[in-house]
């Protein structure tokens, strides 16, 4: 199918300008206030400079990390109220010695990476939301610390109190259930805090009923007998519709964060269906662009499910309004049976290779079912209003959850949450390029040549635009037509959105909410998000008791992925599969300062393997640039690049 329409999603200008700003430290109005307070000072006994550094540095950006994935705070409303819980986690840190130790001293205006400002300017999420494995490394980190000293605990747990956006009275214990913050002091030799005669203590399970109040209100209170009066006018014949069943059950999925999932079923002799309510869905709160987007994604679901053989719950109705039985818009659907690939992947046994095998191909042969749908923009999918014929056009980058929705969030919806279609993939990634472009120029480009981090930055943006400008090359090398050919994928291609059953073979995709048309290379025939984690930032392996597995391992399955989508397909529609997982990071990167410099040093290790000091090189190569030159083509750094990104 061919479709004419819609692009991906640039960055507005108030985005851009709101970017620069806080990445230049104009919206941070407390960096001062909170330099050399005695807060800071709970790290200064921690064994000498560098490894209080390390820790300081990965302890904040774990908090951070934690920060923006779980509670999706918005860069709008990152006031000096979050620059203060920011501050918080900010430990003493000497920057004559971090830049000693070659380590880029904790700064708070550093550019912050927020989900939401990169959903604004992205045409697609960059599936950075990733909160459950963003919880799993912060609370490993905390419990590691933890063991090893006995006069950080009261930091780290006020490090936590302050990224999870708790207050004073919501202590709870870190990586225990059972374990106070008092007893956990006392048990490692420290003085618990004093806290006030108001506060009490609160458990992991009163703080995820509070989490659930808050995210979904009375969504989550949704009586049954309104969720089998719903249900059975999808599975009863047409006079017993809408009748409540008395041997009905319903189970309640609250594992999201945009979404409720209830699960119903009216009788034994009918199918179990999945009712998923937006968190938003309530008065006050749902919009006419929710209604909007709700009804694209219950069509997109459609668009697929009747064309091609992907594994897709099949769409039963929907109502984007709140006049129905429940009270509340839904997509209902057929029930996705199996499990999620997440909890298959590692499990031990003999035939753990064969599954794995198995669901890698079950998946690629459902993926290349996609390739029948090819678009001329690059952005949202919607529909004219016969629901059938899709067309590209504005995306609504506001998510049902993650997305705060305050009084600054319906006064700016408009500007901040839409986003126009884009015909080019380079333009659309040089534009976010340019935005930390300008940013290193504001923030460096005058004070502080002398430590470095200006020509560090300059070298980051010439890698970063050398490498765009190769996988704009070989795209233009598999294009038939001079014009771009944009393609569907998954906006969540990750392993908890992917169920198979014990055998390992594919049984559904689940959670299609913001799909969009992207580049070939992003698309259908690119791997799944579980197996490109090496090229993502903060990889590490082994890593503490969380299972992961070897970069030489991602090689091969992607190796063996690529195999399998090309036997799905034919060679020309899976060129680009194998490095995918590069191309992907390289593009998607583009506007965030943190990733890209991450990305850049992994490609520095992988074509200049004897040169250990990524950061030394970076910085040869930006003192170059400043002084006029082309360091990228001059020492043949091109070439390597070439054959990195060869397809």
């Amino acid at each position: 199918m061919d479709h004419d329409s819609g692009t991906a999603a640039l960055p507005s200008k108030e985005r851009i300008a709101l970017e620069s700003e806080k990445a230049t430290g104009k919206l941070d109005t407390s960096a001062k206030e909170h330099k050399g307070s005695d807060k800071t000072n709970g790290m200064a006994e921690y064994t000498g400079g560098h490894r209080k550094k390390t820790v300081a540095n990965w302890l904040k950006e774990a908090a951070d990390k934690f920060r923006w994935e779980a509670n999706g705070a918005n860069a709008h409303n990152d006031t000096a109220e979050n620059g203060k819980r920011r501050s918080n986690v900010n430990l003493a840190i000497d920057d004559k010695q971090a830049h000693d130790n070659d380590e880029r001293p904790i700064s708070n205006t550093t550019t912050e990476r927020n989900p939401c400002t990169a959903s604004t300017s992205m045409p697609q999420p960059i599936r950075q939301v990733r909160s459950r494995r963003a919880t799993q490394e912060l609370f490993a980190r905390l419990k590691l610390v933890c063991s090893k000293t006995t006069d950080f605990v009261g930091q780290v747990r006020q490090a936590v109190l302050s990224c999870c956006g708790l207050g004073e009275d919501d202590k709870f214990a870190i990586g225990s259930k059972s374990a106070s913050p008092a007893s956990q002091g006392k048990e490692l030799g420290q003085q618990p805090p004093q806290a006030s005669s108001s506060s009490s203590t609160v458990s992991p399970e009163d703080y995820m009923a509070r989490w659930l109040s808050k995210t979904f209100g009375s969504i989550a209170s949704i009586p049954d007998n309104a969720l089998l009066k719903l249900a059975s006018t999808f599975t009863s014949t047409a006079d017993t519709a809408g009748e409540p069943s008395s041997t009905g059950k319903v189970d309640r999925d609250d594992s999201g964060t945009n979404n409720f999932a209830f699960m119903v079923q009216i009788n034994d002799e009918n199918p179990k269906i999945c009712i998923r309510v937006p968190a938003c869905g309530r008065e006050g709160l749902w919009t006419n662009r929710d209604a909007q987007a709700l009804r694209e994604y219950a069509l997109i679901m459609k668009m697929i499910g009747e064309n091609t053989k992907f594994p897709i719950p099949k769409v039963l109705g929907f109502d984007n309004t709140m006049d129905n039985f429940i009270g509340a818009p839904y997509i209902a659907m057929s029930f996705a049976e199996g499990r999620p690939v997440e909890q298959i992947w590692h499990e031990d046994g003999e035939e753990q290779e064969s599954k794995r095998q198995r669901i890698l191909k079950t998946l690629a042969e459902g993926a290349a079912e996609l390739r029948s749908f090819k678009f001329t923009k690059m952005g949202a999918v919607k529909f004219h209003e016969d629901d059938k014929t899709p067309y590209i056009g504005t995306s609504y980058n506001a998510n049902f959850g993650f997305t705060v929705r305050d009084a600054e969030f319906f006064e700016k919806q408009e500007e901040l949450y839409l986003a126009e279609p884009h015909t080019s993939s380079r333009k659309h990634a040089e534009e976010r390029l340019n935005v930390f472009k300008e940013t290193n120029r504001k923030m460096h480009g005058w004070k502080t040549r002398k430590n470095g981090c200006f020509w560090e930055g300059l070298a980051i943006h010439a890698y970063m635009s050398a490498m765009l400008d190769i996988i704009e090359a070989n795209l233009k090398k598999s294009s038939v037509t001079a014009e771009e050919t944009f393609v569907l994928c998954h906006a969540d291609y990750d392993w908890q959105n992917i169920f198979a059953d014990d055998n390992g073979t594919i049984t559904a995709v689940i959670d299609w909410d913001r799909l969009e048309t992207v580049p070939q290379f992003r698309g259908w025939s690119r791997v799944p998000d579980f197996l490109q984690h090496d090229w993502e930032d903060n990889f590490t392996w082994p890593y503490l008791d969380l299972p992961r597995m070897s970069p030489e391992d991602y090689d091969r399955y992607r190796a063996d992925y690529a195999r399998y989508m090309k036997d799905a397909c034919g060679e020309e529609e899976s060129k680009f599969t194998a490095k995918s997982a590069l191309y992907d990071c390289t593009w998607s990167y583009a506007g965030f300062e943190r990733d890209q410099e991450e990305l850049v040093r992994k490609v520095v290790h992988t074509i200049l393997p004897r040169i250990p000091w990524s950061r030394g090189h970076l910085l040869g190569i930006g003192k170059m640039i400043d002084e006029g030159r082309d360091p990228i083509v001059e020492l043949g750094l091109k070439a390597r690049l070439d054959e990195l990104f060869s397809v």
